[in-house]
């Protein structure tokens, strides 16, 4: 797995959770080297040192680029995550053609920097093509490489349902009382975007993205979201907010209850006991 190639490639398999990519990727960094050495500079090089050169290369970009795979400063943000991605591009560029000329050490070659430079180069516009190719049709079933990755989804999932509760507790403040619907809470789907694919508002009480569909309800005392997955292989959810001190209306207890296995099935209601909300059978607390 830390055979990657580029920088993008880690946020990429968090992403798309297909290591088949990475396959693709570099026999055709390699082959691109190879034919610009062999047909268009007319000099000699092994097709075995070509290999070794890209993947050692790759290695070292793909474990700047591990930092940049969870980094949620940016990852929901789609214009910075834009800007990035150039910058990375031009990074890998740059630390593939230093490491190019390390290992290369090219002989009889007229200005093999230069050389390199492009070759380093076209390799990463061609493995960033291919990134297009993944990320640009990723909704559409026919997409071979999308395969969501568990993780992903758990680790986004984690990150929008307390978005979610948050929205619930400034309403609560404001109106005293929870919101019913997700207009209510913001009026836009927009606003449960994260990363990719966008949120889309099903009705007044469902939004769902890729992964999971979200389910609020609310009640005098409480507000629950279901969060069912949508593949066999993803975690369900239930959270909840409850006025935990009849006395006291803000006075507020929440918590996140997630299944124990993967589940399409979400977690009963969890019970506010002793002031402390307890997970039903079969799932644990998360937040």
């Amino acid at each position: 797995m830390i055979v990657l190639a580029n920088i993008a490639v880690p946020r990429l398999l968090t992403l798309t959770g297909n290591v088949a990519i990475v396959f693709s990727i570099i026999p055709v960094e390699v082959l691109v080297i190879w034919s610009l050495f062999k047909f268009i500079f007319e000099a000699k090089l092994g097709l075995s040192k070509v290999l070794i050169m890209t993947v050692v290369a790759n290695i070292a970009t793909s474990i700047i680029g591990f930092p940049f795979a969870f980094n949620s400063v940016y990852a929901n943000r789609s214009g910075l995550s834009g800007w990035l991605s150039l910058g990375l591009f031009l990074l890998s560029w740059l630390i593939e053609w230093v490491l190019y000329i390390y290992l290369f050490k090219p002989k009889n070659i007229r200005n093999p920097e230069a050389k390199l430079l492009l070759s380093a180069f076209l390799s990463n516009l061609a493995s960033y093509a291919i990134f297009s190719f993944v990320l640009f049709p990723v909704s559409y079933p026919s997409n071979l490489f999308w395969q969501p990755n568990p993780e992903r989804a758990h680790w986004e999932t984690k990150h929008v349902i307390p978005i979610i509760l948050g929205y619930q507790y400034g309403f609560y403040d404001e109106n005293s009382r929870f919101a019913s619907t997700f207009k209510e809470l913001t009026g836009s789907a927009e606003n449960y975007t994260f990363v990719f694919p966008k949120t889309q508002l099903i009705n007044d009480r469902t939004i769902e993205n890729e992964f999971h569909q979200f389910k609020l309800s609310a009640d005098i005392d409480r507000t629950i979201v279901k969060v069912t997955a949508k593949r066999e292989t993803f975690k369900s959810y239930t959270a909840i907010i409850v006025v935990a001190n009849e006395k006291s209306e803000n006075d507020l207890a929440r918590g996140i209850c997630q299944t124990d296995q993967p589940s399409i099935v979400p977690p009963d209601n969890p019970q506010l006991i002793e002031g402390q909300i307890q997970c039903p059978s079969g799932s644990s607390f998360l937040h």
